[in-house]
């Protein structure tokens, strides 16, 4: 069985973005799934927050002028299973069970909201080094295991805040 919930999300946003193309500025969220543009945003970009997994605070925003965000995590639907253990959604394809990859979350900035989607949900299934390699041309975030935030590409955190990023895509 194959759950595209994300993708679908993704999709959505970018249909009700093209839908709003003429306006000078929007944001679509679909449950956590981003669309941004207009050519007002231009000047007056949107700020963007990440939200950390496991205290719910703010590590940080970066300012978008257009594209897509999205990030994946493993706080949102999250149960142990019948033995006990602690289960999940994202599931390793190999085995078939919840993938362990050494990541919570990972945000990734895109050019639409479903390619923010698919990047976040690959760097979060690929786990820290194949995630900085996904996210490095155009940005994301990632949170470790252990609840360390790391700014990957060209999005800097600095003292818990993220420096203003100016991401145009």
């Amino acid at each position: 069985m194959i759950d595209t919930g994300g993708t679908g999300k993704g999709l959505c946003a970018d249909a009700v973005a093209y839908r709003l193309g003429a306006y000078s500025r929007f944001v679509v969220d679909c449950a956590g799934d981003i669309a941004i543009g207009g050519i007002g945003t231009e000047l007056e970009p949107y700020r963007v927050e990440v939200e950390h997994p496991l205290t719910g605070r703010s590590v940080g925003s970066f300012l978008v002028m257009r594209g897509g965000v999205a990030t994946s995590g493993l706080n949102v639907r999250i149960w142990r299973d019948r033995r006990g253990r602690f289960a999940h959604q994202l599931l390793d394809p190999s085995t078939g069970s919840p993938a362990w990859t050494g990541l919570i979350a990972a945000t990734a900035v895109g050019s639409t909201a479903l390619e923010a989607e698919t990047l976040s949900k690959t760097a979060l299934l690929l786990g820290p080094d194949g995630a900085r390699e996904v996210l490095a041309e155009r940005g994301g975030v990632i949170v470790h295991d252990g609840g360390e935030v790391e700014p990957v590409g060209p999005i800097e955190l600095a003292g818990g805040a993220a420096v203003p990023a100016m991401i145009e895509r």
